[in-house]
């Protein structure tokens, strides 16, 4: 992949457990991709525009539920969104 198509659409998973939601959120407004890289993505909650695709590298890539929340979604679609190639939980104790 060149340097422009991964700066516009690829985002890297933080090692520190910080919240990845706004950040997604921004490449699926701004781009209607984003592809998230091998890791651990903690969020409170993405919100898929219309007709946005979220993708990742397999169960390499993991998608989950801040757990300091009691309830919500991981992720949340709108119309003709495409999730693919990622684990997606809301359930996990703690993340790891």
């Amino acid at each position: 992949m060149n340097a422009e198509f991964m700066s516009k659409y690829y985002l890297e998973a933080r090692d520190d457990g910080a919240d990845m939601t706004a950040a997604i959120e921004e490449k699926l407004q701004k781009y209607g991709v984003c592809l998230l890289g091998s890791g651990t993505y903690a969020v409170r909650g993405v919100k898929m525009p219309k007709g946005s695709t979220l993708r990742g590298v397999g169960r390499a890539t993991r998608v989950l539920l801040d757990p300091s929340l009691e309830q919500g979604f991981a992720i949340g679609m709108d119309a003709f969104c495409t999730v693919r190639e990622l684990f997606v939980s809301g359930a996990e104790g703690e993340i790891e």
